[in-house]
């Protein structure tokens, strides 16, 4: 690993951990404005994430997607840039909090991995790998943001249960947490589902064949299920609060086994991407 790497990931997991550290002291004062400022500051860090990602891909040469460290690396960049544009979007800056530590564990994660670069196994050598990747990562990463509202949703109605919130943390309201999870979901799943049919596609490459119902194919299927009962219950059903989001929850445990889970028990091509 070249040292403009290791430099810009150090700095990188730095940003994100400051930006974790005062957001949350800022919320449990009860600074609002000043939490609005700090909050601006997941740019830096993406910028400084930004960098670590083109560094990476100077030094190996290809697409940062050959191991666990580039994987964790690339993941936690959708992550925070999806989420950064989301803040800027709808200007509420109170899931900053939450979202940073995130991106502090999946890098801090990457750098306790094997970093050596290395070229792309052939296996990975393929058109497809620029297409399938990132759609899937980018949907993982907004069913990680409809995670985080459910979570803040669920830590607000156990304040407004017991009434005994910390005096001066404000979380939004459950309606506006509700609406929030339904539209990363709603965004997260098309892009599931193109990562679902790129990945029949670069399979039949592969094995021959569009479906072989290996481990990440068959969990794939259950994650798209998921958010599909999730989707149906909201839009058709009109289902909304607790039991959705307990479905969000549900979905985000099937995500990790789908993103992290099977690779470590698969061998095929999903496993080179966590060698």
């Amino acid at each position: 690993m070249g040292h403009a790497v290791i430099i810009l990931l150090v700095a990188t997991i730095a940003a994100y951990l400051i930006l974790s550290i005062t957001l949350g002291a800022a919320a449990l004062w009860g600074r609002e404005e000043l939490k609005r400022i700090l909050a601006r500051g997941i740019w830096l860090a993406v910028a400084l994430h930004t960098a670590l990602l083109i560094a990476r891909w100077v030094d190996s040469g290809h697409f940062p997607a050959a191991n666990t460290f580039e994987t964790m690396m690339l993941f936690s960049w959708i992550l925070a840039a999806a989420y950064a544009i989301m803040q800027t979007m709808f200007q509420n800056y109170s899931l900053g909090m939450f979202v940073s530590p995130l991106a502090v564990l999946g890098l801090s994660f990457a750098f306790f991995t094997t970093n050596k670069a290395s070229g792309l196994v052939p296996i990975l050598k393929s058109k497809w790998l620029y297409f399938h990747v990132p759609f899937a990562f980018t949907a993982y990463a907004f069913f990680t943001l409809a995670f985080v509202s459910a979570l803040a949703y669920f830590l607000k109605e156990y304040f407004l249960k017991v009434k005994r919130a910390p005096s001066r943390l404000k979380l939004p309201a459950l309606d506006w947490l509700d609406t929030m999870s339904y539209r990363f979901v709603s965004m997260g799943f098309p892009l599931l589902t193109i990562a679902i049919v790129t990945g029949a596609i670069w399979s039949m490459n592969v094995d021959d064949a569009f479906w072989i119902w290996n481990p990440k194919q068959t969990w794939s299927f259950i994650l798209w299920v998921v958010y599909g009962v999730y989707l149906h219950t909201r839009a058709v059903r009109g289902m909304r609060g607790r039991g959705t989001n307990i479905v969000l929850i549900l979905g985000f445990v099937v995500m990790l086994i789908t993103f992290l889970g099977v690779n470590f028990l698969s061998k095929d091509m999903h496993s080179a991407f966590f060698n």
